[in-house]
């Protein structure tokens, strides 16, 4: 028995994640006060919008050029952008200077002046190694909607900040309001979504192995009571999604089912037929687990 198909249409053309466009800023539109947007056109003539609230201080600019990286593609195929930065690359270090500490959600940080003027923030658990400090060499781990995530330059200063890719402890310190708040052994407080993670059995006072994520978001991803990252599965096929773009190019998702039933997003490799997709179960290797979900490649037999 053939799976059903699920389409889904895009008004542009298929990027590539990860990948840099040149995109010309065609010009701004405003949906609400709150929902300001600028007008972009890739080099074949599709249009995007990019938000405008998280680039304000950029040098954007109608009728000029910017260059963009597909920041991330979501399970059905939207594309979310993030323009280059008009001073700072991600990988490189500069010199901030130190200008105090301020208090978000109980979290020290400490609040830096950039080599573009502006003032910039970073989460840190050890005020008193800072403070002393006027000039501060730190690296740009990423930057996200604008954003700068930094981390010191020096090695031994790991302690006092959460590296994107790795793993660390966290304490389940409170279950409350739809939210589970989590706590380091540093002092690094989160708060992630329950409904998430409602098949993980997660109780205040638990201990969790958490991944920073290194890109996308910034929350901790809880590590998966079944599944891990390297490993391969088999899966229940459910439907295939195919997200077709403009210019005649698709993709197909294959939308199985996990361990718990829920939802997982598995991708086909190259020259994978989605046709040769049954109802039979599926083997393939996860990559990623966000918010609970599972993501995989598709074995070749």
């Amino acid at each position: 028995m053939s799976l059903r198909t699920e389409i889904i249409k895009y008004p542009h053309r298929r990027l590539e994640e990860g990948m840099n466009y040149i995109f010309t800023v065609e010009k701004n539109v405003e949906i609400s006060p709150e929902s300001k947007y600028f007008v972009l056109r890739d080099q074949a003539g599709y249009r995007m919008l990019l938000p405008a609230e998280p680039y304000k201080t950029y040098p954007i600019k109608t009728g000029e050029t910017i260059r963009c990286r597909v920041d991330k593609i979501n399970c059905s195929g939207q594309i979310f952008l993030e323009p280059e930065h008009p001073v700072f690359s991600e990988g490189k270090i500069y010199e901030f200077t130190v200008s105090g500490i301020s208090h978000s959600n109980g979290l020290p940080e400490l609040q830096l002046t950039g080599e573009d003027g502006k003032t910039h923030s970073m989460e840190i658990s050890n005020q008193q190694s800072f403070l002393s400090q006027q000039k501060i060499q730190l690296r740009i781990e990423r930057i996200k909607k604008g954003k700068l995530f930094l981390t010191p330059a020096e090695s031994d200063a790991e302690n006092n900040i959460l590296i994107p890719g790795k793993q660390y402890q966290f304490i389940v310190t409170n279950c409350t309001d739809g939210f589970y708040h989590l706590e380091s052994i540093n002092g690094h407080r989160f708060k992630i979504e329950t409904q998430w993670y409602r098949d993980y059995n997660i109780q205040k006072g638990n201990t969790l192995l958490c991944t920073i994520p290194p890109y996308g978001s910034t929350m901790p991803e809880p590590e998966h009571p079944h599944y891990k990252s390297g490993e391969t599965y088999f899966f229940i096929p459910d439907y295939l999604m195919k997200a077709e773009y403009a210019g005649g190019n698709y993709m197909y998702t294959l939308i199985a089912r996990d361990i718990f039933n829920e939802e997982a997003h598995l991708h086909f490799p190259d020259g994978f037929s989605p046709e040769s997709i049954n109802l039979q179960p599926v083997k393939a290797t996860v990559n990623r687990i966000r918010k609970g979900r599972v993501y995989a490649i598709i074995i070749m037999n």
